[in-house]
């Protein structure tokens, strides 16, 4: 990713990599969290547009959350971590810089 990355970059950067892999919304089951409430709470809008998504698909069920310890050792996905992670630490600077 480059650039900004707002709930709807995340959405769409999501979004393209389903897309071209093929890989249907049907077989996302889980997401990936630190516990941050912008990126993953009720109130998301980066949730809100992937369970919209998913009911456009027919996808009645709901994501799992997996802590990041979890997802990056049990799925050996090192390289998604870290560009996850680079992602989180970037929007928390971002919001703590003096304007």
């Amino acid at each position: 990713m480059q650039g900004t990355t707002t709930d709807t970059d995340l959405y769409e950067e999501m979004s393209s990599c389903l897309n071209q892999t093929g890989l249907p919304w049907q077989k996302v089951v889980g997401r990936k969290t630190d516990g941050a409430p912008a990126i993953c709470g009720q109130r998301s809008v980066l949730m809100a547009k992937i369970r919209q998504k998913m009911h456009e698909e027919n996808v009645t069920d709901e994501l799992t959350a997996y802590p990041c310890v979890v997802c990056g050792k049990a799925l050996k996905m090192e390289h998604v971590m870290g560009t996850i992670t680079q992602a989180v630490k970037f929007i928390y600077s971002q919001r703590f810089k003096s304007p």
